[in-house]
């Protein structure tokens, strides 16, 4: 059950209104079955026109769990495209290694900060029955 917060609650029909009240409101009730639909709809959209993280929230809050994990996998994806341009630069040089392990970091780096920036764009969700045993979802921004 949801706490006693009082919440707005969604009157999207389309995609692009659901989105868009989001994005204004910041948190929003979505409720009833067209309306999760359009919900799951609308994560799919979110994600390939923002390319941005949305995530489901268990229980506790997961925002620390999200920026390890996201965090993370864009740190080491970094590093792997760092790796091969500071490989290609050192070699310019007669360097390699020295060029691998600076683009190593560099690229762990800036990897790191993107994937931090993609979970503080992305979506909380939390699912929850309501007192009616209809199915309730929770959308908020994820606003540190």
């Amino acid at each position: 059950m949801l706490s006693k917060t009082a919440y707005s609650e969604s009157r999207a029909t389309t995609i692009e209104d659901l989105i868009s009240e989001i994005s204004e409101v910041g948190t929003l009730m979505i409720r009833g079955a067209q309306a999760f639909k359009l919900l799951r709809e609308a994560i799919v959209t979110f994600q390939q026109t923002a390319g941005v993280t949305v995530t489901f929230t268990p229980e506790s809050e997961p925002r620390l769990r999200d920026y390890l994990v996201v965090g993370s996998l864009s740190a080491a994806e970094g590093a792997v495209l760092g790796c091969v341009l500071g490989l290609l630069a050192g070699a310019l040089f007669d360097r390699p290694v020295d060029g691998l392990m600076l683009g190593l970091g560099a690229g762990a780096i800036v990897g790191a900060a993107h994937g931090i920036g993609r979970v503080n764009e992305g979506w909380r969700i939390t699912v929850r029955w309501d007192a009616d045993n209809v199915p309730l979802a929770l959308v908020s921004t994820s606003q540190l």
